[in-house]
């Protein structure tokens, strides 16, 4: 008996030793980060913003507000931070429960905050066009 509940253990250990060495080793792209920025990637972007056959460059943002500066929010979501200019006259609704979504101030948005925010690709970066603020 004692044997037997030794070794179980020890075959299984085994073949989740091999199941991951087989995945880091013939899978890398499974445990490498994302590829950084490269000059390369910013002409495809760049290529790709002068098509015309692209006619939007919507982006949906969300995370955590942890810092409000002049009418930029900074964003904070799984450990990334991004800062997102809100211009004048963009739409800003507070989710609620039921009922009509209030338009509210950006005064009103405070640090702990969680946004959505549609936004489009400028040349000059990101651009809100409507900003939605979910409670606490």
């Amino acid at each position: 008996m004692f044997k037997k509940d030794i070794v179980l253990p020890i075959i299984i250990a085994l073949l989740i030793g091999i199941v991951l060495g087989y995945s880091v080793k013939f899978c890398p792209e499974a445990t490498e980060k994302a590829p950084e920025e490269t000059e390369e990637s910013e002409e495809q972007v760049m290529t790709f913003k002068k098509s015309n056959v692209i006619h939007d460059w919507l982006a949906s943002l969300s995370g955590k507000v942890t810092e409000i500066s002049d009418r930029e929010l900074t964003l904070l979501s799984h450990e990334d931070t991004l800062k997102i200019p809100i211009p004048e006259g963009v739409p800003i609704k507070k989710a609620v429960a039921e009922g009509e979504v209030p338009d509210i101030e950006f005064e009103e948005i405070k640090v702990g905050d969680t946004v959505d925010v549609v936004a489009t690709l400028t040349d000059d970066g990101l651009m809100a066009l409507r900003v939605t603020v979910f409670p606490l």
